[in-house]
């Protein structure tokens, strides 16, 4: 390799860290005891894969080497329109200028970032999945919990509507202690993964959770709740009065 030039670029996440006060451009950074003088700041450096997380990309130095060997990899600008026809020219290309090279591919970087990001994609995909499977698991326990609950309490349902109770008083009433159940849930499960958060930040040193998807997904259980409870509480309404009067509250 030959000795590297003595330029770099840093990415802007890494140039605030470095430098608080701003000024990184023109600045000076010690790299291996060489002095590397910072000649361009980069919004945002993309990651080829998403395992490592976004840091990985976030804080980096971007240090041109040149390396002198047999295998090569080369980057083509081209315009709009012409990718697809240029890929196809590129290999004879390339052949003229030596004939003993090895083209393994050619690929625009819109394929290599679908290659890199496939194993990511169907990792999220199985998760997608197996998330929606508990989600319907969930609906219907809700709604097998809330059936038997309705069964039980015929009787007592027939006596409030005996009483003069309407069926969206019935229906409310089960909407509600489903509610009041699933608040009650959903803030123990935030507490307890808000707590683990913690310890591992304090611990490990990892990135605090953000509470936006924390609380979409407590919205989401809640409203999902809800649907599920639907159906039950719309027979237990439909109880009539006459059930008070009879022995059996089957």
């Amino acid at each position: 390799m030959i000795p590297p030039a003595r330029v770099i670029m840093v990415t802007r996440a890494l140039a605030r860290e470095l430098f608080p006060n701003g000024g990184a451009l023109g600045s000076t950074l010690y790299m291996e005891g060489t002095a590397q003088t910072i000649v361009g700041i980069i919004a945002r450096l993309q990651t080829p894969a998403a395992a490592g997380g976004s840091a990985d990309g976030e804080y980096s130095v971007l240090q041109p080497d040149r390396y002198v060997g047999a295998d090569y990899t080369y980057i083509i600008r081209a315009r709009p329109g012409r990718v697809e026809s240029i890929k196809a020219a590129v290999p004879d290309v390339l052949r003229k200028l030596g004939g003993a090279r090895v083209i393994r591919y050619v690929r625009t970087f819109p394929e290599v970032r679908a290659i890199a990001y496939r194993g990511s994609h169907g990792f999220a995909s199985v998760l997608a999945t197996v998330c929606m499977i508990l989600l319907a698991v969930t609906a219907f326990g809700i709604v097998g919990l809330t059936s038997s609950s309705v069964s039980r309490r015929r009787r007592e349902i027939g006596t409030r509507r005996a009483l003069g109770a309407t069926r969206q008083a019935i229906l409310h009433q089960f909407q509600i202690e489903h509610l009041v159940v699933a608040i009650t849930a959903c803030g123990i499960g935030i507490g307890f993964a808000i707590a683990a958060n913690l310890w591992l930040v304090g611990h490990y040193e990892m990135q605090r959770m953000p509470l936006l998807p924390v609380a979409v997904a407590a919205f989401v259980m809640l409203a999902l709740g809800q649907v599920a409870v639907l159906w039950p509480a719309l027979r237990a309404a439909s109880v009539p009065p006459s059930l008070a009067a009879k022995g059996d509250g089957r």
